[in-house]
Parts: structure tokens; C-alpha cells; sequence
């Protein structure tokens, strides 16, 4: 009986972990003051509608980039074999499923989105950054908010309600992806 009141208490807790929306908006600012374009966006998220904007992925690589050193070795470390790629060491071992809908489509038997982690990146928060792969259209997403949707605007961020996570029509909603850019030359499966 104690272990079943223990059980419920740790899942309880472990669903509901508050959200970080101002660690959100600095990695998601930091991110995308490197976007190519203010004004262009390459796709939209399928169901929150939410911009996707590139950003070149040499920017973000090096000793002192957001990406660090270890993003160019995640990159370069995917194969197009499933089981392979799962045992090289960043992949994580389940695929993203984009419940919320901010990528441009649905997951499927065709449409899988590989997820890796990028350990010692420079990101202000490092543990939120995540890559997600779609070997079908050869691209390569980044997110380094894990997921959320955050705000643009930091004093926003910081009155925001940290049991819930950003609806993407509030003012200032942005989507938690950018697509990288130039990534073929680093890894043939992106030409």
C-alpha cells in the first residue's frame, strides 16, 4: 500500500512540471537572431500554424556557437539505418511524435522524425536543445525550447503561467523548430 501512495505521488509530480517559458524565450531568441530572414518562413507548423524560419547551420557551429562543438558531431553521426543509428550514441530511443502539431507533417510510416539529443551545446539552457530528422525530405529541424512553444518577448515570458504551456494564437507565440540550412555538405542523407 505505501509503495502504490509513493507511485502515485511521483507520477503525479512528474506530470506536472511547471514550464520554464522565460529559459524558453532566451534560448528561442538567442536561436533565432541567426534566422535567415526576418519576414521569409519556409514552412508552418501543421496544426499551430506557427512560422518555421531557417537558419544556416554553419552559424550555429563552433566553440563558441550556440550549437558548440557537438552539433556538427550529431549531425554527422546519423545514418539512414534505424538500428544503426540508434546505437551511435546521440539518437534518442524514441521518435518524436509532434503531438502538438508544430512540425509541417504528420508523423506516419513515411514520415518519422528521428529525435537527438546535442549535450554541450552553449545554449543558455543546454538541456532543452533537441534535433529532429526527416530522412523522407531530407531535412533537418532544431529546437531549443524541447518543444514549447515560448513568447518572443521576455517580459511577457516571465508573467506567463508556468502550468501551462503557450497556446499558439497568444501575441508573440513562436514554434519551438527552425530548419537548418546548408547541413547537405556535412551529411550526404540532407543533400
Amino acid at each position: 500500500m505505501f509503495f502504490r501512495a509513493v507511485l502515485k505521488i511521483l507520477v503525479y509530480v512528474t506530470l506536472n512540471i511547471p514550464y520554464n517559458h522565460t529559459a524558453n524565450t532566451t534560448n528561442g531568441n538567442a536561436l533565432g537572431a541567426l534566422r535567415s530572414s526576418t519576414t521569409f518562413e519556409r514552412f508552418h507548423g501543421r496544426i499551430t500554424q506557427l512560422p518555421i524560419y531557417e537558419v544556416d547551420f554553419d552559424s550555429c557551429c563552433g566553440s563558441n556557437a550556440l550549437g558548440g562543438t557537438t552539433l556538427r558531431t550529431v549531425l554527422q553521426s546519423m545514418v539512414s539505418n534505424d538500428a544503426k543509428d540508434l546505437i551511435n550514441g546521440y539518437r534518442q530511443p524514441t521518435n518524436h511524435d509532434d503531438r502538438l502539431g508544430n512540425l509541417p507533417w504528420a508523423p506516419s510510416s513515411k514520415v518519422v522524425y528521428r529525435e537527438y539529443f546535442v549535450s554541450g551545446n552553449n545554449f543558455p539552457s543546454t538541456g532543452y536543445v533537441r534535433l529532429v530528422a526527416v530522412l523522407k525530405y531530407k531535412m533537418l529541424f532544431i529546437t531549443p525550447t524541447h518543444y514549447d512553444t515560448w513568447l518572443d518577448n521576455p517580459a511577457a515570458a516571465a508573467n506567463a503561467n508556468t502550468a501551462a504551456a503557450i497556446n499558439p494564437t497568444t501575441a508573440g507565440a513562436r514554434n519551438p523548430f527552425y530548419v537548418f540550412t546548408s547541413v547537405g555538405k556535412w551529411n550526404s542523407l540532407f543533400y
